[in-house]
């Protein structure tokens, strides 16, 4: 996993579980985050849980209080890759869409999936609620889900760390 202080919220939960999360999958992560911008960073960390490669759109980032730009996307890289890891078994097949607006504050990263090739539906809803609110709590992220008919989005407000 990327540096995440062990002050903030996600690093209390990511220095613990990271280890162990990069051990039940050897060979399924790629290394480490990678030199680049933050779309391409993400794209590289959710590719082995998509069907085909993420839409990803992403501002810039700038290095602050929390870190320098490459560790606040190996963060944010991190924390993408755990929201599509919590809805990948209740939405295998589904297409995704990334979108970070890093120059909110507090940083928003927001999931939109749709139905994958063939598909009537993005998967199955009662299945990734719980998974989801797991999530956010595990992080301590702010959290809104909108279940629409065929596209499902995960809003995640990172708070300030």
């Amino acid at each position: 996993m990327g540096r995440v202080p062990r002050g903030s919220s996600v690093g209390g939960w990511l220095w613990p579980a990271g280890p162990g999360l990069r051990a039940a999958g050897p060979g399924l992560w790629p290394a480490g985050p990678a030199e680049g911008s933050l779309a391409d960073v993400i794209r590289l960390r959710t590719g082995w849980l998509l069907p085909a490669p993420a839409d990803v759109a992403a501002d810039s980032l700038q290095a602050g209080r929390r870190g320098t730009g490459a560790d606040l996307s190996a963060d944010i890289a991190d924390i993408a890759e755990l929201l599509l890891l919590a809805v990948h078994p209740a939405a295998p097949a589904a297409l995704a869409h990334i979108a970070v607006r890093a120059q909110e504050r507090p940083v928003q990263i927001v999931l939109t999936l749709t139905p994958g090739h063939g598909d009537r539906a993005v998967g199955d809803r009662t299945a990734a609620e719980p998974a989801l609110r797991e999530l956010a709590v595990a992080l301590g992220v702010g959290m809104r889900t909108d279940f629409f008919g065929r596209q499902w989005q995960v809003r995640l407000a990172l708070l300030p760390g």
